[in-house]
């Protein structure tokens, strides 16, 4: 079967942690290392996806304004008080609430879509994972590397 046979909720998860958009930022910042696929989804309180706010999304707005050569790493590398003092003048520069570091407008996969579209998506943007709703509300996760299994598939499928 070709990559458009398969759904994205086929091979999507469920278990996503979400936000809401003005929840302090601080709580990304210390729970992001902690979440299942290195984001969170930010929803209203209808489910309604905002934007996504990924590991790589923090370390970029902490570190927007500092030189390139590594810096920064000395500062937080001198001590776990250092680098608290890091990140609170990082919040103070860049904003205090997940709003204020969420990338948005969001992109997101209905739970129909293919794989095929999935992967267009996600190649075309350079995304590692893409919220999935059904009716505009959020109901997973999908991710780039869930593409191997059924591109596997497909190439076992055209050798036989």
């Amino acid at each position: 079967m070709p990559l458009s046979a398969y759904r994205v909720i086929d091979f999507s998860f469920e278990d996503v942690d979400t936000l809401r958009p003005d929840a302090p930022l601080r709580a990304v910042i210390e729970g992001i290392g902690g979440t299942k696929y290195d984001c969170y989804v930010v929803v209203d309180a209808d489910e309604h996806p905002l934007g996504i706010v990924t590991t790589t999304d923090i370390v970029r707005r902490l570190l927007a304004e500092e030189p390139l050569g590594g810096g920064y790493l000395k500062a937080i590398l001198q001590s776990s008080d250092a680098a608290i003092e890091f990140v609170r003048e990082a919040q103070r520069a860049h904003g205090h609430t997940v709003a204020d570091a969420m990338t948005s407008p969001l992109i997101t996969l209905d739970a129909e879509d293919t794989l095929r579209r999935a992967a267009e998506i996600l190649s075309e943007h350079h995304f590692k994972r893409i919220p999935v709703v059904r009716d505009g509300k959020l109901v997973g996760i999908f991710r780039a590397v869930d593409l191997i299994g059924p591109t596997l598939d497909v190439l076992d499928r055209a050798v036989d």
